[in-house]
């Protein structure tokens, strides 16, 4: 796993490689934090592997020492709390839906997002990189919920021109502003910025 400065060009290892594992997360402090992935195909049933890093040292650990997580676990992310680890999972329901794992107390603690119609996917983070602010989920199309707080400027644009489909598409680094695609199934549409402090 590399550190690469996209301005430099320069990079630099932050773990080896490994036979056993071949997808890597890291934190929103970009420190790598879970390494997973099949370690055996050998078998008629695939043998996956899941280790996590400790929050402050470099100690990986077994997912046998976190309840509730198994090696094929679907981990997307993480908060902005480097202990909260962000996976989807069924958890009783029939949609896959976003929920907190906190590592530290080693447990579910929170449902991030869950819709009983359609599978979460992955998140959408901050402009600025440091929070995440909504997910994506599949319906018709690929549709975003921003995150209770993080949505009243694109509630604003809706309510304005509620005759348009109005998609968030990215936001500036200060959150400042947002852009958003509107169509219609007689408007192809257009690009917008939009201000949030206004709407």
């Amino acid at each position: 796993v590399q550190i690469v400065n996209v301005r430099t060009g320069r990079y630099s290892r932050q773990k080896r490689g490994s036979d056993t594992i071949q997808s890597w997360t890291a934190d929103l402090r970009g420190i790598v934090r879970v390494g997973q992935g099949i370690s055996d195909r050998s078998s008629k049933e695939e043998k996956w592997t899941l280790r996590i890093r400790d929050t402050d040292d470099d100690k990986w650990r077994s997912y046998e020492d976190y309840p509730d997580l198994e090696p094929d676990s679907s981990i997307i992310a993480f908060t902005e709390n480097p202990d909260e680890m962000i996976i989807r999972a069924y958890n009783g329901r029939d949609t896959l839906g976003l929920y907190i794992y906190d590592l530290s107390k080693k447990a579910l603690s929170r449902t991030l997002f869950h819709d009983e119609t359609y599978d979460a996917g992955g998140v959408i983070l901050s402009g600025d990189g440091s929070r995440v602010i909504g997910t994506k989920f599949v319906a018709d199309e690929t549709e975003v919920k921003l995150f209770d707080g993080e949505d009243t400027a694109l509630e604003r644009v809706r309510a304005k021109y509620d005759a348009f489909q109005v998609d968030y598409i990215d936001q500036s680094k200060d959150g400042g502003l947002i852009l958003v695609r509107m169509s219609n199934a007689n408007d192809p549409g257009a690009l917008m910025i939009v201000d949030s402090s206004t709407g």
